[in-house]
């Protein structure tokens, strides 16, 4: 949703925002929390609109130590290219469960998508080049 739709959407009334991708239970969860007079924000557009609202040009990049090790393991195969289904398989989770890992890093680093997430991983150091060799990306282009 653009900047101007979301605006138009809060002054309308809308108490919440949720991303496609929300897991069943946050929906559950926001809708609870609506109802109870709330509002439901994800978090990475409250940043947003925050930074937004104070003149704030960068956002506040957190540090890759607030991600749980599992959030690592999804960084790191998502600077291969791997896909949420390919991710899942290798990590015996599931599609959804991957999704919402991706939202919390994004989340918890600042960071608008996953591209932005596998710079950030790569720049920040936590995963080498190398390891981003391993990428399906390769295996179609003929490079090795």
């Amino acid at each position: 949703m653009g900047d101007d739709k979301l605006i138009h959407s809060i002054k309308a009334g809308a108490m919440g925002y949720l991303f496609k991708d929300a897991q069943p239970e946050e929906l559950v969860q926001s809708i609870r929390t609506v109802y109870a007079g709330e509002p439901a924000l994800n978090p990475a557009v409250a940043w947003k609109y925050l930074r937004k609202m104070s003149g704030a040009e960068e956002p506040p990049k957190r540090s890759a130590e607030a991600l749980s090790e599992r959030e690592v393991e999804v960084l790191c195969l998502l600077t291969q290219g791997k896909t949420d289904q390919e991710i899942a398989r290798q990590l015996v989770l599931t599609d959804v469960t991957i999704r919402t890992h991706i939202s919390r890093i994004l989340a918890k680093l600042g960071l608008e998508n996953r591209v932005q997430a596998a710079l950030y991983a790569i720049r920040s150091g936590m995963v080498s080049r190398d390891e981003t060799q391993n990428s399906p990306l390769d295996e179609h282009s003929g490079a090795s």
